[in-house]
């Protein structure tokens, strides 16, 4: 088929192909493609309508591709709302397979390989602080990770001995 004969619904087929799309993406995408707004929106219409997209299940996924990365609940919550699916997010975050404190705990000792050993525990307990922060984990969670992680350096410092 050449690229003139493709229909609008094959240019979302393709889209779909790639990877999954929020509607407000797939309409963004038409739209940036060259197709008229209306026809834009028609077409996503007709892929929710058949069941090529689905916000909420993308939400959940995206939710857990997010967490997987290293990311808090506020950040997830804000790339969903960013992504057109802000009222599934709260859910999408809620159902997370592995707690946020677990999420933190993880990407806290992470960051802390490379937070060089003679650093003062002053400035080890700020970059934790502002790289959780900066992952978009609660303040609640991140005072917790922080006290955790340096306490297990701490003990492991001592079992060295």
């Amino acid at each position: 088929m050449s690229r003139a004969a493709r229909t609008p619904m094959d240019i979302a087929l393709d889209l779909l192909a790639r990877r999954g799309y929020s509607a407000k993406e797939m309409t963004q995408r038409l739209r940036k493609a060259g197709m008229a707004p209306e026809l834009a929106d028609e077409v996503t219409g007709e892929c929710i309508r058949l069941g090529l997209i689905n916000d909420e299940m993308y939400a959940r996924d995206y939710a857990e591709v997010l967490a997987n990365r290293g990311l808090g609940g506020r950040r997830i919550r804000q790339e969903l709302s960013r992504r057109g699916v802000a009222e599934f997010a709260g859910d999408a975050v809620e159902e997370l397979s592995e707690s946020e404190t677990d999420r933190a705990l993880l990407a806290a000792r992470g960051k802390m390989r490379l937070i060089p050993p003679a650093d003062p525990p002053l400035k080890k307990r700020q970059k934790l602080y502002r790289f959780l922060s900066s992952r978009g984990f609660s303040p609640d969670v991140i005072f917790q990770t922080v006290d955790a992680v340096l306490h297990e350096v701490d003990e492991e410092e001592e079992n060295s001995f």
